[in-house]
């Protein structure tokens, strides 16, 4: 199976409208994010999830088994590697702690629900 362009296309969109949405409480000073706390979290996630949806759809083309342990092992490594990435934030950028931990969870659950909707949509497509 080859990468799914519909996929870039939607992170793509999801991103835009998560910049549309911090830009304009930004700037009507509902919230007050810096550019580390809002927008470099979103370049990470936009990368990382792209890659990780290669990776699954490349698992898709073999045995279904390996497909189901291929996913649930990236979706556990990418718990673990966003946690420590929030922890390692949380305490290094001390004066917007909270605002990062909040942040970049939203993110967080913004990008995989577009994830695991995007694989469940492609393989009851495959059935």
């Amino acid at each position: 199976m080859k990468f799914s362009t519909s996929y870039i296309i939607k992170s793509l969109l999801l991103a835009g409208i998560i910049v549309g949405v911090v830009i304009g409480l930004t700037s009507s000073s509902i919230l007050h994010l810096s550019f580390v706390v809002s927008f470099l979290p979103l370049v990470f996630f936009l990368f990382l999830s792209n890659i990780i949806h290669a990776y699954l759809l490349k698992k898709d083309e073999g045995r279904p088994q390996a497909f189901v342990n291929g996913f649930l092992a990236t979706l556990s490594l990418k718990m673990f590697v966003h946690l420590t990435i929030i922890f390692i934030g949380a305490f290094t950028i001390k004066s917007f702690a909270i605002e990062f931990v909040i942040t970049y969870s939203i993110y967080y659950l913004l990008f995989t629900i577009l994830e695991v909707g995007e694989m469940m949509r492609i393989i009851q497509k495959n059935k």
